[in-house]
């Protein structure tokens, strides 16, 4: 893990809610999305959290437009969400060989605006 951020503050986590956290991953460093996302959802000082959604370290988590963008077209639930007991971690980073994904990734689509 690269960085983290909680996706809403305790204070707006309803009674008995899920908290969320958003971090960025080096798969190079750490190995692939699922053992990345079972060292989440095994870590104790993670406890609080019952929803971890992962993006490649250069993605901002200040940009929740980019976050989103990165969660609604990099992720194939089947392949890319670990659930134990009652927590799951979303892998939305770009997939590689680690991954068992040996295509090559398509790139970033840019517009001009």
């Amino acid at each position: 893990m690269t960085g983290c951020r909680p996706l809403l503050a305790d204070r707006q986590v309803p009674q008995g809610g899920h908290r969320v956290l958003a971090v960025t991953i080096d798969k190079a460093a750490h190995g692939s999305g699922q053992e990345i996302a079972a060292a989440l959802l095994a870590s104790s000082a993670l406890a609080a959290y019952s929803l971890f959604v992962m993006f490649d370290a250069a993605i901002d988590l200040d940009n929740p437009a980019l976050m989103l963008w990165k969660l609604f077209n990099n992720t194939d639930p089947g392949r890319d969400l670990l659930m134990r007991e009652g927590r799951a971690a979303i892998d939305a980073s770009i997939k590689g060989p680690l991954d068992g994904h040996n295509r090559e990734w398509p790139e970033e689509l840019t517009f001009d605006g």
